[in-house]
């Protein structure tokens, strides 16, 4: 020990230097005496997620074949099928024909919905020369305007006198003029200028020109607007209603047929982004039309124009409205009518499944730039084809005495069919 005692200091201090050492190698948090602590770890939990995934493959490779029917529409009945039995190269020829089927179904329901799309392109014109293509719109338009007021669908009025308006909420009086109006006279109707009369044409939508022609750029949305009108003015035509005799009131006079009269047209938008699974294959622009006449005639094109008869019409989807009474009358307008006059303002969404088949979809450019288009003879930014009856003032949306409303963004129903997708990630296990 005696021998030791000239060494027992550098001992001690060599011992205290191996023990610092010591807990300094032991106090890393990612380094052990073995190698790398957290790759263990790592290795561990993997290790662990396998066993526990091998484990679920060896109960669900007991249950063997699947017993029974499984409804591929049915997500109770594919999450059972997947989740209890293990899939294996037998189910191959089980689930690819339905599979194929649903992708036959899907392309089926596609190049259906493209082909009712396609009236609403048809052009108007075989040339883009500025005065052909117009002088073609013209006279088309001016031909649909004299079938509606030949079937007096055409709320064509004059007006008499005025009346002020009553109070709204939020508005003074008169904020928005109520005209008394009667129906125009025999020797008017010659008067009647359906091919210039700007006014007279924005009631059914219809673009006017104005010191120059419509430019080649906005042919695509004059286009469009005009086949919507040709397809509404259709509806309106072939639905014609009359109202029942009541059985208790003795009488041999009966009421005539009766059409919904276009009292204006308003153009919300050219292009409208579409929600859910229908913004995939499709795109649409909004109107508001006001309608007059019978009750009756109003709820039958109402539901005529959102439920159509047909494989090439297009498909309109009725987002929002009102319904309401005529705000004013003149003294004997009602005598003898059969029914009385309601207005109504049905909102609608124009649906266009045209690129529905390979997918493509307009650039979120253009569909901005299409958003607000200006047309020539159409001032303060007013959209092509957006008119207003005399004594509407602009933005009002909807006739004499009833409120502005905006159309709701609704978002149309799913066309795709269920149960797919469930079918296809049974067959990728």
């Amino acid at each position: 020990m005696s021998q030791l005692k000239p060494f027992l200091f550098w001992i001690v201090i060599g011992v205290i230097l191996f023990l610092e050492l010591l807990y300094w190698v032991l106090s890393l948090p990612d380094v052990d005496l073995l190698g790398n602590k957290a790759e263990a770890q790592k290795m561990q939990a993997s290790l662990k997620t396998e066993y526990q995934h091998l484990q679920e493959l060896s109960r669900r490779a007991k249950n063997t074949s699947p017993p029974g029917v499984f409804d591929a529409e049915k997500e109770s009945d594919i999450k059972r099928l997947t989740d209890d039995y293990l899939i294996t190269p037998a189910w191959k020829s089980v689930l690819d024909p339905h599979v194929a089927s649903y992708d036959k179904q899907l392309k089926a329901i596609k190049e259906r919905l493209a082909n009712r799309s396609k009236s609403l392109h048809e052009p108007i014109a075989a040339n883009s020369d500025k005065f052909g293509w117009y002088s073609a719109y013209q006279n088309a338009t001016e031909e649909q305007l004299k079938r509606l007021h030949a079937a007096g669908a055409l709320a064509v009025k004059r007006t008499a006198g005025s009346s002020p308006a009553p109070a709204m909420p939020g508005k003074p009086p008169g904020a928005m003029p109520a005209k008394t109006t009667v129906e125009p006279a025999s020797d008017e109707r010659q008067t009647l200028d359906f091919a210039n009369d700007s006014a007279l044409r924005a009631t059914a939508g219809f673009y006017t020109k104005g010191a120059n022609l419509p430019e080649p750029a906005e042919y695509p949305t004059l286009t469009k607007q005009y086949r919507t009108m040709e397809r509404i003015i259709s509806v309106i035509l072939d639905t014609s209603v009359a109202n029942s005799v009541n059985p208790l009131i003795p009488t041999e006079s009966t009421s005539e047929p009766a059409h919904a009269a276009i009292a204006n047209v308003a153009w919300v938008t050219t292009d409208t982004e579409i929600g859910g699974e229908t913004a995939k294959y499709a795109v649409g622009w909004r109107l508001s039309l006001t309608l007059r006449g019978p009750l009756t005639a109003l709820l039958a094109t109402t539901a005529a124009l959102e439920h159509p008869h047909g494989d090439q019409v297009p498909l309109f989807v009725v987002t929002g409205g009102e319904l309401g009474r005529k705000p004013t009358f003149i003294a004997g307008e009602r005598k003898d009518v059969g029914t009385e006059e309601a207005t109504a303002r049905i909102d609608l969404l124009v649906l266009d499944f045209t690129d529905a088949p390979t997918g493509l979809k307009p650039s979120a450019a253009a569909a901005a730039k299409a958003k607000t288009p200006i047309g020539p003879g159409f001032p303060g930014g007013m959209s092509p084809g957006m008119g207003f009856p005399p004594g509407m003032p602009p933005g009002a949306g909807g006739p004499p005495g009833m409120a502005p409303t905006a159309p709701p963004k609704v978002a149309p129903r799913s066309i795709r069919p269920a149960g797919r997708e469930a079918v296809e990630a049974g067959d990728q296990l």
